[in-house]
């Protein structure tokens, strides 16, 4: 494994071995800024035509140019009949989308779970914005519909290496301590840089980072987890929060204390037997919930490897292995000795916030072309900041502390969980937006909760940094 991180969490290297950038000096210049995706006029006729309008900040498409890739809309939608639960809403193969202004390509998941939307013009865009219409059959009489979007960039088909051939416990080749390189999806051998070398061999479907995939551009937001809570059952919200969905008005619902920058709590106290709890956003601690400075864009922190797994399965997307990582971090450079997600070995703390809990929450420090601004250290903000926080419309990849592919806080701000390379029967299958009664994952080749086949990357805001080739 390599240290592509601030620090590694030895606590989880017991096991047998975290949806997620430049090489030294900048090769090439595009903005990076923290998007805000947004869904509005969403309307539904007595014909089932859905019409919604969706935007964000600072898309691109740059497939004809570094770093070869495009962001991306992943939207799904979840349904209830009157007095009923919320369940995904499956798309038809013939759903008829249509992006009216020819803005956006759109995909649609093969498990007809959402559909992906990207820029279909080459460029970069201030806001890109279009209306999307489509058409569901046989709605219900009476029905509540949401429509959800994760800001994704897409990771292209490449070779790339793994391992920096120098830290402690990175990935190498079997006979010797230099980067692995991954040029396509067959059966592959390597070892980690440590004593004893742990050995792996992972089969032609294990996701290895050669094939094409999406990962979500920033670390799933305080908000967004709230939204996937107040779409469960009672049961389900007691096994995916830290207190009982039963608790009073303001009960912190994942935190022991707001200290922890988490402030999502209880809005409405729920029962088992015919009502959920409703959750929202109130990091400070007023009597008022979900207001501007309430932090609904900080990153979640408290989230088990159960609740992410869940909150995947749920949105129809899937965890990624910690190969997908390195090539997410690093795209297909060379490795730099000892380096951070950005590409370099050099880091500044985030230390002073601005305008916290909004969705403009920052800090004054910043980065340049060789040192990237990341939430980390012992004696920074002591908690997580709004996910995507270092960039703005004038930072490129490594003042941004982004990876090469245009995704947020890879290094810092909270440990990111993938699948380890110990858990050879990761095929890397898709969500279907169905979780279990109880509130779990259930995709069969998926990890199981209670097996030790996550591995935990990047580092956190309490991480330290280590010394090149520790």
């Amino acid at each position: 494994m390599t240290k592509l991180c601030l620090s590694y969490n030895y606590k989880y290297l017991t096991m047998v071995v975290k949806s997620i950038y430049l090489i030294i000096s900048l090769l090439f210049v595009f903005n990076l800024q923290a998007n805000n995706i947004k869904i509005n006029k969403l309307n539904v006729n007595e014909q089932g035509l859905v019409r919604f309008v969706i935007s964000w900040e600072n898309a691109w498409n740059l497939t004809n140019e570094e770093p070869n890739n495009h962001d991306a809309a992943w939207v799904f939608i979840k349904i209830r009949e009157k007095g009923g639960e919320w369940h995904s809403l499956n798309l038809a193969a013939t759903y008829s989308l249509q992006s009216i202004n020819n803005v956006f390509f759109h995909k649609l998941s093969e498990n007809q779970a959402g559909f992906m939307l990207f820029p279909s013009n080459n460029g970069q865009f201030f806001l890109i914005e279009d209306e999307i219409e489509f058409y569901i059959d046989n709605l219900p009489l009476e029905f509540e519909l949401k429509v959800f979007a994760i800001e994704m960039v897409y990771v292209p088909q490449s070779a790339y290496y793994l391992g920096d051939g120098i830290s402690l416990n990175s990935f190498s080749n079997t006979n010797d301590s230099s980067s692995v390189y991954v040029e396509n999806e067959d059966v592959i051998s390597f070892s980690s840089i440590e004593e004893n070398k742990t050995e792996f061999k992972l089969s032609e479907s294990f996701p290895k980072g050669y094939n094409a995939f999406y990962a979500m551009k920033y670390e799933i937001s305080q908000q967004q987890y709230v939204d996937f809570l107040n779409c469960l059952s009672f049961e389900a919200q007691q096994n995916r929060t830290n207190q009982s969905p039963a608790s009073t008005s303001g009960t912190l619902a994942m935190a022991n204390s707001i200290e922890s920058r988490n402030g999502l709590v209880v809005s409405v106290s729920g029962n088992y037997f015919d009502k959920p709890a409703v959750y929202e956003c109130n990091a400070n601690s007023n009597s008022l919930f979900s207001e501007h400075d309430d932090a609904q864009n900080r990153a979640m922190n408290y989230l088990s490897w159960a609740d992410l797994l869940a909150y995947l399965d749920w949105a129809g997307l899937r965890p990624l292995s910690e190969l997908e990582f390195e090539k997410l971090a690093r795209g297909y450079k060379i490795p730099v000795a000892g380096e951070m997600a950005w590409g370099t070995i050099y880091s500044q703390n985030a230390i002073n916030v601005q305008e916290d809990g909004t969705e403009n929450e920052h800090v004054v420090e910043f980065g340049n072309d060789s040192v990237g601004l990341a939430n980390h250290g012992y004696n920074g903000v002591q908690g997580i900041l709004r996910s995507g926080f270092a960039a703005n419309e004038n930072t490129g990849r490594v003042e941004a502390g982004a990876g090469y592919y245009g995704a947020f806080d890879l290094s810092g701000n909270l440990w990111e969980m993938f699948v380890a390379a110990s858990f050879s029967d990761f095929l890397g299958s898709n969500g279907d937006g169905v979780i279990s009664p109880e509130g779990f994952a259930n995709q069969s080749d998926w990890p199981n909760i209670d097996a030790m086949c996550e591995i935990y990357r990047g580092g956190a805001w309490n991480s330290g940094v280590y010394e090149v080739g520790n």
